[in-house]
Formats: structure tokens, C-alpha cells, sequence
């Protein structure tokens, strides 16, 4: 009798995520098949009780050709953190692709926000000029797949002199190669304001 409401209980939350994954482009929606529902959750961020958090309000914003600046300054501090973005959306206005350089207090990277329908192990590569770099998808939400590449010297000014660069994907029926193209245009001085 426990392992019957065991599966009631799965089934049932099956059903609640399921809801969750409606508004995210899927590589399914493209080729016409029928998404997964598997559960993708996401991971628990640590609470610290002794100290407020930080509270952030809205910084510069900027364009650049294709990218777009996105600045919060922290009320308290000061600091201010931005981002350049670069996404494509389909024709009925949902997120394919969101490109994003984004700095910490050590590296900088590029995290990548990929649709729906992928073919995990494969993970995904950046093919720049004629250079190809591996990219393991690290998470997957309903709004997308995740995967990131460390921004060093050379691949950072491969990017900065080429026009346009490309994801391709694995399609989760093991066969098809999507290739998803973006610009560079206006990376370079996008890149200026990442501070």
C-alpha cells in the first residue's frame, strides 16, 4: 500500500513540473516531437542567517550591435555588476538561445541558456571560426538547458575578432545536429563594460 502512494505522490509531481516546462522552447517543438518530462530541479542555494543579503537596484544599460548591457549597482556597496546578453528568440517570442558574459571575482565566462530536446552526453559545442570547443551541458530547468565555457585570452579574442559564432546541439534522437548561429557584432566593445 506504501509503494502505490509512493507512485501516486510521483505521478502527482510529475504532473505540477510538467506545467512548469510548457513555456520553454523545446528542440522538440522544431522537430515536431514530443518533449521529455523528465524532473529537472534546481540546486538548493545556502542560507546564511547571520547577514542581510544584499539588495540590488537597477545600473547602466547600454546596447551594442547585437548585445545588450545589463547593470545592477549593490545599495549598500556601491559595486556595480553587468552582463552582456545576447538572445534569440522564435518567431512566437520564446527563448531559443541567451548567450551571457558574465564575471566573477576571478574568471569571466559565457554561460549559455540552450533549448529543451537536447542530447545530454553530447553536451554542446562552440564552434568559433574554424576552432570547435566542448561544452558540457552542466543543468537543466524548465526554462532550458545550461551549459558555460572559462573566457581565456585566446578564445576571448577569437570572439572578439570574428562576426558571428555557432552552438551546435545534438538533437535527443541521437542523429540530427542543430546549429544554432549568433552575432559577435558589438561583443568586443560590449565586452569593455564587464566589469
Amino acid at each position: 500500500m506504501k509503494f502505490n502512494n509512493n507512485i501516486k505522490t510521483t505521478a502527482l509531481l510529475l504532473c505540477m513540473f510538467s506545467f512548469g516546462n510548457a513555456n520553454a522552447f523545446s528542440l522538440g517543438d522544431y522537430f515536431e516531437d514530443k518533449p521529455s518530462d523528465d524532473l529537472a530541479q534546481e540546486e538548493p542555494q545556502p542560507v546564511s542567517q547571520k547577514s542581510t543579503p544584499e539588495t540590488y537596484k537597477l545600473g547602466r544599460i547600454g546596447q551594442f550591435d547585437q548585445w545588450r548591457l545589463q547593470c545592477v549597482v549593490a545599495q549598500s556597496s556601491g559595486k556595480e555588476i553587468c552582463n552582456l546578453v545576447h538572445q534569440i528568440n522564435s518567431e512566437n517570442n520564446q527563448q531559443i538561445i541567451k548567450i551571457e558574459r558574465i564575471k566573477d571575482s576571478k574568471d569571466e565566462y559565457l554561460v549559455f541558456s540552450l533549448p529543451l530536446g537536447s542530447h545530454l552526453p553530447a553536451g554542446a559545442i562552440l564552434i568559433v571560426g574554424s576552432t570547435e570547443y566542448k561544452m558540457p551541458i552542466t543543468s537543466c530547468l524548465p526554462a532550458g538547458c545550461r551549459s558555460q565555457l572559462t573566457l581565456d585570452w585566446n578564445i576571448d579574442q577569437q570572439l572578439k575578432r570574428e562576426e558571428k559564432a555557432t552552438v551546435q546541439l545534438i538533437h535527443s534522437n541521437q542523429i540530427q545536429k542543430i546549429n544554432i548561429g549568433f552575432s559577435l557584432m558589438g561583443f568586443s566593445k560590449g565586452s569593455k563594460e564587464v566589469l
